[in-house]
């Protein structure tokens, strides 16, 4: 599950980069405003839902395993 949070993560992280590019393209330096950044938290949640969504999907379970106390 961990190991889902954190791969899941990255890509949220790239959905920031992409939807902040792709919604601040072809704008002057003074048109762009608080709305990039309210693209970029949306595109961060479904990227980061999707992935851990896909993720949970593809990986096989954990397995369980008991330490020895040798």
């Amino acid at each position: 599950m961990i190991a889902v949070g954190l791969v899941s993560l990255g890509s949220g992280v790239a959905g920031i980069g992409l939807a902040t590019m792709l919604a601040t393209v072809c704008l002057a330096a003074e048109a762009i405003a608080g709305d990039a950044i309210g693209v970029s938290k949306v595109a961060f949640l479904v990227a980061f839902v999707a992935a851990a969504w896909t993720y949970t999907r593809v990986l096989p379970p954990g397995k369980l395993e008991h330490l020895d106390g040798n």
